[in-house]
């Protein structure tokens, strides 16, 4: 009886366990329904029939809302590591700390000029004049290395090269010191990306690089 007993006691164990073990929602199948994964981070397409997902890659024309939380606070920092391929002319924006439909955050637009890979701030209609990423090749897969401190005003941001070694105190910018920064804030605690003929490979989130 006492045999008995104990496996009825873990029987119960792996039935409780099991369901919490699955109840993330960035784990869940049916949130990339509408979308798919980039790395371990899932997307959803946000009314954009042009863009494709595919083998680990969201690409074409197109806003995708990444799902779950950018971050658990709205005044907080976090970075994000990504990949992406532009053809020329198009662009890739980060869109950070949004609503869920992607409005009212802090834009990271990067756009390519032939070879040149220029960065633009954007806040609803309002852009910031255009910086070039110097030494990045805009005609290959471009990585970079993004910190978003959101807890200050207007938002911080840190841009690193994503290739080779990284090194903290030269980053290709940093907003702080650079004429080209962000009007404002982000709103809430949402991410995603806007493609326009764009791939994008690689997505990652992390804490910040750079400590305020």
């Amino acid at each position: 009886m006492k045999l008995v007993s104990i496996f009825g006691i873990l029987a119960i164990l792996v039935i409780s366990l099991f369901p919490a073990a699955c109840s993330k929602p960035s784990e869940s199948k049916s949130d990339c329904i509408e979308g798919g994964k980039v790395g371990v981070v899932c997307f959803k397409s946000l009314n954009s029939p042009a863009l494709s997902f595919s083998s680990g890659t969201i690409n074409g024309t197109g806003s995708a809302l990444a799902v779950g939380e950018l971050a658990t606070e709205t005044s907080s920092g976090k970075n994000i590591s990504v990949a992406f391929s532009l053809s020329d002319a198009g662009s890739l924006t980060l869109k950070t700390f949004s609503k869920p439909d992607l409005s009212g955050g802090v834009d990271i637009k990067l756009s390519r000029a032939g070879t040149k890979l220029e960065l633009k701030f954007v806040k609803g209609a309002t852009e910031s004049s255009a910086k070039e990423l110097v030494g990045i090749d805009a005609s290959s897969e471009v990585k970079l290395i993004v910190d978003v401190h959101n807890d200050e005003d207007p938002a911080h941001i840190l841009v690193w090269n994503g290739s080779g070694t990284f090194a903290l105190e030269t980053p290709l910018l940093n907003s702080e010191d650079d004429d080209v920064k962000p009007s404002g804030q982000g709103s809430d605690k949402y991410w995603g990306v806007t493609l326009a003929n764009a791939k994008l490979t690689q997505a990652v989130l992390s804490e910040p690089k750079k400590e305020d």
